[in-house]
């Protein structure tokens, strides 16, 4: 919630929407504001509410005088079989599940080339901040990105940039025991740019693997594999030698200076 002029109360006040108006409740709010070139932000004011009731209607209002400020919001459902969404819940079946499992197929790439995907915790992250979060994720849904020619997938949560080549590992299973990302051309490139915009500050306790040699950016073309989709054709557009890896293939360019 934000304030415009004044930073206190630092008060949060709320209650039942259909309860008794007198029986109000209070909790404190953290005040912050913050500038961005000519802009000034309002005070914002962080606060936490607990132990609230399920699928119930709360008031809530900070400030005082004319600068008073109110707003509602209802909790969500108890968690069982029949409520009507799901939270946070990755795994089959689930509206995130199906939803996905029938929306890849639909994609046609000759009107589509070039597929992206979003996903908030990096699947492919050597950063130790938040290392493997985005694991349980990745283990239900990387075959699908291989399997329908993912180009990109583009994540944040780790306040860093960092980005792979093609790689999968959607090999493992309990007879092969193979469990280590390997190289595959069928697979997405996994890049995260959770480094803008953050207030938090960098993560910088990552693997660094070029410690020895100064450079200022990581810079490079992705080629579309839809409509470019073998070495000849590449070469034909005049496209660089160091394309010849086979993780790229009409183009698009990638850079974090």
């Amino acid at each position: 919630m934000v304030t415009p002029l004044h930073p206190t109360p630092n008060d949060v006040v709320y209650w039942e929407a259909k309860g008794n108006c007198s029986d109000k409740q209070q909790v404190y709010a953290k005040t912050t504001s913050y500038r961005y070139y000519n802009y000034t932000s309002g005070h914002i004011h962080h606060a936490t509410i607990k132990r609230l009731k399920h699928d119930t209607e709360y008031i809530y209002e900070l400030g005082k005088d004319n600068e008073t400020r109110r707003f509602s919001f209802t909790t969500p459902p108890k968690v069982g079989p029949d409520v009507p969404y799901t939270f946070g819940i990755i795994g089959k079946y689930t509206p995130q599940y199906n939803w996905l499992e029938e929306e890849l197929p639909k994609v046609n790439r000759a009107e589509t080339p070039w597929l992206i995907v979003m996903v908030h915790s990096p699947w492919y992250n050597s950063n130790n901040y938040h290392f493997m979060e985005g694991e349980t994720m990745r283990v239900m849904f990387e075959s699908w990105f291989v399997k329908y020619k993912v180009d990109l997938v583009f994540s944040g949560h780790v306040h860093a940039y960092e980005r792979s080549r093609r790689v999968s590992n959607v090999r493992y299973n309990i007879t092969n025991g193979l469990s280590t990302p390997v190289s595959d051309a069928s697979a997405p490139a996994y890049i995260v740019i959770g480094d803008g915009g953050n207030i938090e500050g960098l993560a910088d306790n990552w693997h660094r693997n070029q410690d020895s040699e100064a450079f200022a950016a990581d810079s490079t073309w992705f080629y579309n594999r839809h409509w470019c989709c073998d070495m000849n054709c590449l070469r034909r557009l005049g496209c660089p030698s160091y394309v010849e890896d086979d993780d790229m293939d009409l183009r698009i360019r990638i850079s974090n200076p």
